[in-house]
């Protein structure tokens, strides 16, 4: 009877490693101060950067209510052969300022998920940006963390409750008034059902490129917003 007791929780206790590269493209195109149309691709490389396990595209609509606060609503299309594609709705609420040359954002995004062969999944996730411009060059310092929790259980698919976290830490630069970088080193712990959580050390690369150009080559508020991811 002991034994049956401790299996469970000798299985919650597995976890598996693996290694991955994303490679995220990002366009924000303002149409007035309020209102700006965004576009984002993300393509995913898993089991150490052998093969694409994932392909996003993520069109939205975005609306500066003032100064600190940011409303979105957008879709996503979630192509992950050969298992199950995914449709999703999202909306975020955002609330992003500064003091000096820090930069603070906190977003909470509440997602319904349409996932192939699974049901209609709820998921709420809560995201905190920080950028720090290094003295008077173009670069700067970016570290987030993202936690994702599940809302409903379908009987498959993801499982209920904390499903993952995203811990962030790079650096960013600005080649210009419409574009920047940012590379560094993403560990994402990822709960998964009737398997060993998959522990997940990624390469993570994001290019962010607007249509109005920056008055200052420097981290802004609303950058938080348009990270991606």
């Amino acid at each position: 009877m002991l034994t049956l007791w401790l299996a469970p929780a000798r299985a919650e206790a597995e976890m598996e490693h693996d290694a991955g590269l994303w490679i995220l493209g990002n366009l924000h195109g303002e149409l007035t101060p309020q209102w700006s149309l965004n576009l984002e691709v993300d393509v995913r490389s898993f089991d150490t950067f052998s093969q694409t396990s994932e392909l996003i595209i993520q069109p939205g609509v975005f609306f500066n209510i003032n100064e600190h606060w940011t409303w979105t609503l957008q879709y996503v299309y979630d192509a992950r052969p050969p298992t199950n594609n995914e449709h999703r709705i999202l909306t975020d609420g955002a609330y992003h300022t500064h003091i000096k040359d820090f930069v603070f954002g906190t977003r909470l995004r509440f997602t319904v998920r349409f996932i192939d062969n699974v049901g209609t999944v709820l998921r709420l996730r809560h995201r905190i940006d920080m950028l720090w411009s290094i003295a008077d060059t173009r670069a700067y310092l970016v570290a987030s963390n993202e936690l994702l929790f599940n809302l409903n259980d379908q009987g498959a698919g993801p499982p209920v409750g904390f499903e993952e976290d995203r811990l962030f830490a790079g650096i960013g630069y600005h080649f210009g008034a419409h574009l920047r970088a940012e590379m560094g080193y993403m560990w994402r712990p990822a709960r998964r059902r009737d398997l060993p959580t998959l522990s997940s050390h990624i390469i993570a690369v994001n290019f962010f490129f607007t249509t109005a150009p920056r008055k200052e080559l420097r981290p802004t508020p609303r950058d938080t917003v348009i990270r991606g991811r």
